[in-house]
């Protein structure tokens, strides 16, 4: 009994020692796409159906800490208007989608050993983004709209799985927050892709 307990103690140190020497890569790419939900206020909610963003990101491991790195982020948002949405008490007959594009960097902390098959993780960060939205028309005529930059944050969490060597699979849930003139637009993007 002695004797397997001394081997089970020199296995698990011996794993323990493996995984911790499992290189980190200094930097990884992420690209990947999916939905986004409009989440408030009521009026951006009841307005715009579920859309599709999509996302490319590079991540910077820190050597310093292991699972935190900074990831530096570009997203690019598309929302259409639900089909009974009026405008001046009119049908709209054309136009009024959403544009969001989205530029800003995330703390990101992974927990589990590196190499490990799955690793969870979760951040927050902020950014600007800019928000377009398409001219509507009307029986009464067309109606333009100015675009705005504007300072937004988000929380995050997410799943890599490891699908290869060098490659993983990722999905990712955030809040995001979009610091508008009146109340804050917020949405949450689901996503999903390859980290490289």
């Amino acid at each position: 009994m002695k004797k397997i307990m001394i081997a089970a103690i020199l296995v698990l140190a011996f794993a323990l020692t493996a995984s911790a020497q499992v290189p980190v890569k200094p930097f990884s790419i992420y690209i990947g796409g999916g939905l986004t939900l409009p989440n408030s206020p009521d009026g951006f909610k009841d307005m715009y159906k579920t859309g599709f963003h999509g996302l490319a990101a590079l991540a910077i491991n820190l050597p310093t800490v292991q699972g935190l790195s900074v990831l530096g982020k570009l997203q690019y948002h598309m929302l259409s208007l639900k089909d009974d949405v009026t405008f001046a008490g009119e049908a709209i007959t054309d136009g009024g989608s959403a544009k969001i594009f989205m530029f800003g960097a995330d703390g990101v902390y992974r927990l589990g050993t590196p190499g490990g098959v799955a690793s969870p993780f979760f951040g927050a960060g902020g950014g600007f983004a800019n928000s377009t939205t398409s001219d509507i028309t009307t029986a009464s005529g067309t109606y333009a709209f100015d675009s705005s930059t504007d300072f937004y944050w988000n929380i995050l969490a997410g799943l890599d799985l490891k699908a290869g060597p060098s490659v993983s699979l990722f999905a990712t849930f955030a809040y995001v927050s979009i610091s508008t003139e009146g109340d804050a637009i917020t949405m949450i993007p689901i996503t999903v892709g390859l980290k490289f």
